[in-house]
This record gives C-alpha cells, structure tokens and sequence, in this order.
C-alpha cells in the first residue's frame, strides 16, 4: 500500500503588511512549519535578504492561537483547516 501525505486545506498565508496573500493553500500534514515557511516565501515571492542584502530569517504566527509556531513543530499537529498563517520577518537590533 503506497504512502499517502494528507493534507490540511485550506491554510491562508499573510505577511506582516498584507501585501503578500496566499488563500486556500495546502499543507503536508508531515511538513515542519520551518519547510512550509520556506516553500511559502518562495511560492509567494517574498525576499529572502534585506535591503542592505542581509539575509532574512522568517517565522510563523498561527492567528487563531496567537502564538509563534516552532520551527520543528509539524503542521497536522499545529493546523486546522482554515487557519490563517502571518509570515514574519526576525528583527535583529543592531
């Protein structure tokens, strides 16, 4: 019997300002939150560095919880259909 990879669907994706959208996306359920936000960017062609070329690091926000999600976390364990994910950028003070 072949391995099936569920899915949650759909997940809708923002980033911080609104400008970047992604509506009715699906998630592989065995995905750390690290590979989703990664394939996410790319998908949603967000900028991997900074306007001074610095490479940026994003994490996720789950908005029906309010809470960051862990890079290591696995989606069908943190994702329910219709969850809204916000894409963020870390800050580093410098």
């Amino acid at each position: 019997m072949p391995n099936v990879i569920e899915e949650i669907r759909p997940v809708h994706v923002e980033d911080v300002t609104g400008q970047h959208t992604a509506r009715n996306r699906s998630v592989p359920s065995d995905a750390t939150v690290l590979e989703v936000v990664k394939q996410l960017l790319g998908d949603m062609e967000m900028g991997a560095h900074d306007s001074e070329g610095r490479p940026l690091n994003y994490h996720a926000l789950l908005e029906r919880e309010g809470r960051q999600l862990g890079d290591n976390e696995r989606a069908g364990d943190v994702l329910k259909p219709d969850d809204t994910i916000r894409l963020l950028p870390n800050i580093d003070a410098g």
